[in-house]
């Protein structure tokens, strides 16, 4: 059996199939972008009111503050003391709201100077704060719903520690481990964001840190079973089980996968059986319009057949039928005439013998005119045979005479002329 067909039938569908699925991701990616827009949109003008209440707050408690200490008048929104550099330095009070005294903010530089300096150790201590702070603020984020904010703190966290450098074994261990934890949170950042591939990769950056924590293993998983990967998602969370055997999530999801994946199996099934049945009545719909053509084609042929049958029978009993009235007429011409010169009826037989010998000459002349017809038929001709028999053309004997003048005056063309020519010279 040919299967080609089915080969391309198949194709077909899957290609249908495929932009189909194109348009629905299409529009899904279409309205994610809507809504982002609309979400940053409002983000942005909720920020802007917020820095417009913070200035005009900040604007009345200046106000108020100038009016406490007895300075009446205003300076928009620029404060009298903003333009020093040194503002974490005490300076000595003014007595007006001018540019502070040159000797003045050299003392205030050099107290700052003669300031303790922060250890590299105290950094350090600051940073391991810093990235303890961004897990709790990224927590909080999470549990808000904020999954893109709470991925962006858990990715400054991750900075802050390929930050650190110069200290103890015992802190590197605490950040290394703290890193590894941020990137599993940003792996169930990405998961909750349907983003699987990014969560995948934020797993292997976990595993590279820690290769026997299971929950790596555990949302790597769950990002194959959204992918539709089950056989690689058993394996993940096999690897789970034997790192954490208590687990009781683990065999839920491994129950889940097998369920999904009869399921995946029943439809690829299905899906194979009504692209058979497909791919059949479509061979069924070519076959029968193939028969339909052969039929149509063949009852074309019979009927052509039965046309040209009836035509040629018509010529015979047509040419029969002369041939048998010419043998009657010179059947009559042949018999003998008996004296009738003493018969009463002379002068009708006079006349019956003179319409004979009349008809005799006319038959003798079709004849000859039809010898030149077929001539002319045979030779592809025939169109020219009223223009042979009026010129006086109508026997072969006349047409060994004539000329390529005569033929070029009938109006005959140049190359037929030439055809007729060679023609005759072989008769």
């Amino acid at each position: 059996m040919d299967y080609s067909k089915w080969d391309v039938m198949s194709k077909e569908v899957d290609k249908e199939e495929e932009e189909q699925k194109e348009k629905r991701r299409e529009d899904n990616r279409n309205r994610y972008m809507k809504d982002q827009a609309e979400k940053q949109k409002k983000w942005k003008e909720k920020k802007v009111r917020e820095k417009k209440q913070k200035k005009k707050k900040d604007r009345e408690a200046r106000k108020a503050k100038l009016a406490a200490e007895g300075h009446t008048h205003d300076h928009g929104d620029q404060c009298c003391d903003s333009g020093s550099d040194v503002s974490d330095v005490e300076l000595p009070p003014r007595s007006c709201c001018g540019y502070a005294d040159p000797e003045e903010l050299k003392k205030a530089a050099l107290k700052k100077k003669e300031q303790p300096q922060i250890t590299l150790e105290e950094k350090n201590q600051k940073k391991m704060k810093a990235v303890e702070a961004t897990r709790e603020h990224g927590n909080q984020l999470f549990g808000e719903g904020k999954y893109e904010h709470a991925f962006a703190v858990y990715e400054r966290g991750v900075l802050i520690i390929n930050g650190a450098y110069g200290m103890s074994d015992e802190d590197y261990d605490t950040l290394t481990k703290m890193e590894c934890l941020l990137d599993l949170n940003m792996a169930l950042c990405q998961l909750k964001l349907e983003d699987f591939t990014k969560c995948i990769s934020h797993c292997k950056m976990a595993i590279n840190i820690d290769k026997s924590n299971p929950k790596a293993y555990y949302r790597w998983g769950q990002a194959l079973i959204e992918m539709g990967e089950y056989t690689e998602a058993r394996e993940k969370f096999r690897k789970v089980r034997e790192l954490e055997p208590s687990n009781k999530e683990c065999v839920k999801q491994l129950h889940k996968i097998k369920k999904l994946a009869q399921i995946q199996k029943d439809k690829a099934k299905q899906w194979s059986i009504t692209m058979q049945q497909k791919m059949e009545e479509r061979a069924k719909v070519e076959q029968e319009k193939q028969i339909r053509k052969q039929k149509e084609e063949e009852r074309r042929l019979q009927e052509e057949e039965q046309v040209r049958l009836m035509k040629e029978q018509m010529q015979q009993v047509k040419l029969q039928q002369e041939e048998q009235h010419r043998q009657q007429i010179k059947q009559q011409v042949k018999e003998p005439t008996t004296d009738t010169q003493n018969t009463p009826g002379r002068n009708n037989t006079s006349q019956e013998t003179a319409e004979f010998k009349t008809a005799a000459k006319e038959v003798t002349e079709e004849e000859e005119g039809a010898a030149v017809i077929k001539w002319l038929t045979s030779i592809k001709m025939s169109r020219y045979k009223d223009l042979f028999i009026e010129e006086g053309f109508d026997s072969l004997d006349t047409l060994k005479h004539i000329t390529a003048e005569d033929l070029m005056s009938m109006g005959v063309k140049r190359g037929h002329s030439r055809l007729i020519s060679a023609q005759v010279q072989k008769l």
